[in-house]
């Protein structure tokens, strides 16, 4: 199939404002603010909500553990790297509840449509890992067009939007897409042309 985001590139960026190896690990419930997060965000524990724009990961995973949850509206997460090694992944464990919506058509902050961009251009050796099971919910797009992605997530409604963009992609359980993608942003690719008699 034809990539559908082929042409996004990274917003420039510098500095780690964000902070280093951010991680929650405590039952308490924290906001964090857009910026660059060197070394990943890593949520153990407790509720962290995400305030609308991107995130961009340089270097570090997205993780969050069963039982943690994380919560956000109008968020682009980019996994990369400033010195192209140590790229991280995504890895969100059974038990987990994930909240995400990307940016909409016409949004002036974050990615349209981009819920999850990881942009490693290879393969890495355990892939990307979505198992949030009935409580993950991102409607956009997972982009990751040079990984692996386990999933076993995805809440069970029709009136959400998940997009799935990846080099291969295992499904386990009970997963489920929702299909109501009006004015979220996400982009379809475009098909082959085909010869009709």
């Amino acid at each position: 199939m034809p990539n559908p985001y082929a042409s996004l590139t990274v917003p420039t960026y510098s500095g780690c404002g964000g902070g280093t190896n951010y991680k929650l690990n405590s039952n308490t419930t924290a906001t964090i603010s857009p910026g660059v997060y060197c070394g990943g965000i890593d949520v153990e524990k407790g509720t962290l909500n995400l305030n609308p724009g991107t995130y961009i990961l340089d270097g570090g995973n997205f993780k969050v553990n069963g039982g943690a949850t994380i919560t956000g509206t109008g968020v682009t997460i980019i996994l990369t790297s400033s010195t192209g090694t140590n790229y991280g992944s995504v890895d969100i464990e059974g038990g987990a509840t994930v909240t995400l919506t990307a940016p909409i058509s016409g949004a002036t902050v974050g990615i349209p449509g981009i819920a999850i961009w990881d942009t490693n251009p290879t393969m890495t050796a355990n892939g990307e890992k979505f198992n949030g099971g009935s409580t993950e919910n991102i409607t956009g797009a997972i982009y990751t067009p040079s990984q692996q992605v386990n999933y076993s997530g995805g809440a069970s409604t029709s009136t959400g939007c998940t997009q799935l963009v990846a080099l291969t992609v295992t499904f386990t359980g009970n997963a489920n897409f929702g299909n109501s993608c009006t004015n979220s942003g996400v982009s379809e690719p475009l098909l082959p042309p085909a010869l009709v008699e």
